[in-house]
């Protein structure tokens, strides 16, 4: 292909197109590229740009990675990176498809390549993700992700020996709230509920919501026994129940509530997830049975 011809064609690429330099300079641009940038003309933009790993990258280290897939297949195809919108600092996704260009001595001459801006299809993606994974009225990990987590975490106590505890929470009385005041005053509960009990684990932890007024709280490596996991348990539990226990305020009422906690250790990594989140949900029962704002923990007995 005669240069005018590539000329032609690099021009009206309806993607970013460009041609950098290995210690991150940037040689060439096409329109679509400075566009994407926020700048008007490729001279500007090349001006403009100095060091693409600490300018371009949201993580610099990206540009490494990228550099050791292109020396080590001379291509790369796909990479999905964070990057700035150079000018106005924007945080946008693209996908990089780039190769190596030699001289005939095997040198290293510059790199090559397209860049796609893919921001609303990544955004597009994520909600998918957000709806699948998430209760949408809370936000917080649905059923689906929490056993995810829950056999993640029946695994890793295989390996480190750590057990873990599983609280299982529904709040009392619910109902009477949904029954005198609506249930968008309950909605509110639950959201508030639910941003409380984020507050009361440590970030390892995972707050989850089931459905209706049933929450779960995964605590992993809680403690290399039963004695010192049933403590965790106790300790943990005694947090969310005071709480719980502060007033809530629901638009124009306030409100006050508690809940029951059943807990079970996770002793036995072998034990199937499903069968640790009924026994969890049992000892509910037995604080509910004992009238609430309790916690009791599961025993086989």
């Amino acid at each position: 292909m005669a240069d005018n011809d590539f000329s032609t064609l690099f021009d009206l690429l309806p993607i970013g197109a460009y041609r950098s330099s290995p210690d991150g300079q940037q040689i060439r641009a096409n329109p679509a590229l400075v566009k994407l940038d926020g700048y008007e003309t490729e001279a500007e933009l090349l001006a403009a740009t100095k060091d693409l790993a600490q300018e371009w990258y949201v993580d610099p280290t990206r540009r490494d990675h990228f550099k050791a897939l292109l020396n080590a297949h001379g291509k790369v195809l796909g990479l999905v990176s964070e990057v700035y919108r150079h000018k106005s600092r924007e945080r946008i996704w693209v996908r990089v498809h780039a190769h190596v260009v030699r001289n005939a001595q095997g040198e290293v001459l510059y790199y090559e390549g397209t860049v796609e801006d893919i921001t609303e299809l990544r955004r597009a993606e994520e909600a998918i993700h957000q709806l699948a994974f998430h209760d949408p009225l809370t936000g917080l990990p649905n059923r689906r992700l929490l056993m995810d987590r829950l056999q993640q975490s029946l695994l890793a106590s295989a390996r480190s020996q750590q057990m873990g505890v599983l609280l299982f929470l529904d709040l009392d009385k619910f109902k009477n709230l949904n029954d005198e005041w609506g249930h968008s005053a309950g909605d509110m509960l639950l959201e508030q509920v639910g941003k409380r009990l984020q507050t009361c684990i440590r970030a390892a932890d995972t707050v989850a919501r089931l459905g209706g007024d049933e929450f779960i709280v995964l605590l992993p490596d809680a403690g290399s026994n039963l004695s010192s996991a049933s403590v965790h348990a106790r300790t943990v539990g005694q947090k969310i129940l005071e709480a719980l226990r502060s007033p809530f305020e629901l638009d124009k009422h306030t409100h006050h509530t508690h809940c029951s906690i059943g807990a079970v250790v996770l002793a036995d990594p072998a034990e199937r997830a499903e069968t640790y989140l009924k026994q969890a949900d049992m000892a509910m029962y037995q604080a509910k049975a004992l009238g609430g704002d309790t916690l009791k923990i599961f025993k086989e007995d």
